[in-house]
């Protein structure tokens, strides 16, 4: 039984877990990922193959004329009455290549919490809380209540939880789903079949699997630890619980084909082979970033991928050295499951031609794992009195290591280069009536901006990809009659905007201020000249909110990215 000490310590844990979250819930708005995701979770499909679209089931249909910002921003908030899950369902089937889980259980807690940005990250906040008594059980089954203590502190604070634990996408869920894959197998090894475990692996293997398909590389390692080491378990029982996990993710699977056929707005970002370089280090590259630890190549004056082959034929010998040590015992779980992650995506970039190497997200479902190994470290170096010192100063060095990553997400500015809720503050201050705001990107940005906007402009949609716009036929229309235009260029995935070589011609053009990966060109189709106010007047003038804008101008763009 745990002792008061180690009560006091879990609920300081708790507490210090929330309140990171909580600090950095509303620092910046949603990005664009997000935005889809609260569009999908209110039943609505938005980046779907237009010949396909159907108005009445709430698909995005991009509006021919401008229309104020309310009109866009429905497709962010549940109809009335709302769509039913089902809905939710042809929504992800038709316009995402996830699977729905995430989606699904998403729409329940919106329709319960409403559609703000807080309301969106509290799920991942409630998720990535849950995560922690789970991973608790976890830590005592493998190496006991210490160790389970130190890993829960990890996962706790370490930066990259945290984010993960805040974002309005579907890693809180794979988080708590891995953890508890992973108790369940231990349960399985320690006491042997029980139908009721045996159930619980199977629907929490399948609904890791209907929730992201990087779920696979943890489902794998579970599963081969438990043929490796099976404990009390037969080893026959294993593809029986796995054939029924596969069987309940069948649904789904079984129309992989028809959904990766399918034509979306942003179809096609991630195709192409990784070089050879980039395939040796990208595992060391997803493992840094579990632990949360700066990059490791933008201080090398060595060829990377020369280091990348040293540094991962020293993790193979120090796995070889601890699995020869404790045999496959509970504590090569975590190894298993955190090499699963760290080399599975490149497994799937083989089979797929794609480039997920790039996207450190993918191995966040394995930040149990990582928190467990920290954890046992941690843990085995304070059990001795002459190495706690040893401990506190690698753990004040892990601290120290963090602290860029804490900056970051400490900053008011966006992390992953959406500046929707800023550009849309400036473009609301500086809009007066007669104005257009001309919204040039796929359908995500363009009502990620319109939910910023507030009620002044009227907006016109420019989704290059889906054709639906012509050069100078549609630039006539839009602004015959406007006085000032506003054009937004913002998540367009490379593709050209016509329409500002048309308004160059036509109009004058008075600003061009650029916030993150937004480009904004104001132009003047009358006699007054617009004036942009500045990012202090806009966010509440001030020296701090200036300040604030030229970190916002000095944070790198990020690249659009739907996921997998």
């Amino acid at each position: 039984m745990p002792g008061r000490g180690d009560r006091v310590a879990w609920w300081l844990i708790v507490a210090v877990a929330l309140a990171l979250r909580l600090a950095v819930l509303d620092r910046e708005g949603l990005w664009v990922d997000e935005v889809f995701s609260l569009a999908v979770a209110t039943g609505h499909s938005i980046e779907q193959d237009p010949r396909v679209s159907r108005p009445e089931l709430g698909d995005f249909v991009e509006p021919g004329p401008a229309v104020p910002p309310s009109e866009l921003r429905r497709y962010l908030r549940h109809d009335s009455p709302p769509a039913g899950p089902w809905r939710v369902v042809r929504a992800t089937f038709i316009s995402d290549t996830a699977p729905p889980l995430y989606y699904v259980l998403l729409w329940a807690w919106t329709l319960a919490f409403g559609t703000s940005d807080a309301a969106l990250r509290l799920f991942s906040v409630a998720l990535s809380l849950a995560a922690l008594p789970v991973l608790r059980a976890l830590g005592r089954e493998i190496a006991g209540e210490r160790t389970a203590l130190a890993a829960c502190a990890f996962l706790a604070a370490v930066p990259v939880g945290v984010e993960a634990g805040v974002e309005g996408r579907m890693y809180a869920l794979t988080i708590f789903l891995g953890a508890l894959l992973a108790w369940a197998s231990m349960a399985l090894a320690r006491r042997g079949w029980r139908p009721g475990l045996a159930v619980l692996w199977s629907a929490t293997a399948a609904a890791g699997m209907l929730t992201h398909y990087f779920f696979l590389f943890v489902w794998a390692a579970c599963a081969a630890w438990l043929l490796i080491a099976p404990g009390r378990l037969d080893r026959r029982a294993v593809p029986a619980i796995s054939g029924l996990a596969a069987l309940l993710a069948a649904p789904w699977y079984l129309r992989m084909p028809e959904i990766l056929g399918h034509w979306r707005v942003a179809k096609g970002w991630l195709d192409g082979l990784p070089s050879l370089r980039r395939f040796v280090v990208a595992p060391i590259n997803f493992a840094a970033s579990a632990f949360s630890l700066p990059d490791p190549w933008r201080a090398s004056l060595i060829n990377r991928t020369a280091l990348a082959v040293a540094i991962e034929l020293g993790l193979l010998l120090a796995a070889f050295l601890l699995l020869r040590r404790i045999g496959w015992d509970a504590r090569a779980l975590p190894v298993l499951w955190l090499a699963a992650a760290c080399c599975g995506p490149l497994v799937f970039d083989l089979v797929c031609r794609s480039q997920t190497d790039t996207i450190s997200r993918y191995v966040w479902p394995a930040l149990p794992a990582a928190a467990l190994l920290a954890g046992m470290a941690g843990a085995r170096l304070a059990a001795r009195p002459r190495r706690a010192t040893i401990a506190g100063i690698v753990g004040l060095l892990v601290v120290l290591a963090w602290v860029p990553a804490y900056y970051r997400l400490a900053l008011p500015v966006p992390r992953h280069g959406d500046s929707f809720r800023e550009t849309g503050t400036l473009l609301a201050r500086w809009a007066r009536p007669g104005d257009l705001v001309i919204i040039h990107s796929i359908p995500s940005g363009v009502l990620g901006l319109a939910r910023y906007l507030g009620d002044g402009p009227l907006v016109a949609s420019w989704v290059p990809q889906l054709r639906h716009r012509r050069v100078p036929e549609d630039t006539r229309a839009l602004t015959t009659g406007e006085r000032r235009v506003a054009l937004v260029e913002v998540h367009e995935i490379g593709a050209p905007a016509p329409e500002e070589a048309w308004l160059r011609r036509n109009a004058s053009l008075t600003a061009a201020p650029r916030l993150l990966d937004a480009r904004l060109f104001l132009f003047d189709l009358g006699s007054e000249i617009a004036s942009l106010p500045s990012a202090g007047e806009a966010q509440g003038g001030g020296a701090a909110s200036s300040s604030r804008h030229r970190s916002a101008e000095q944070a790198p763009s990020a690249r659009a990215r739907l996921d997998i």
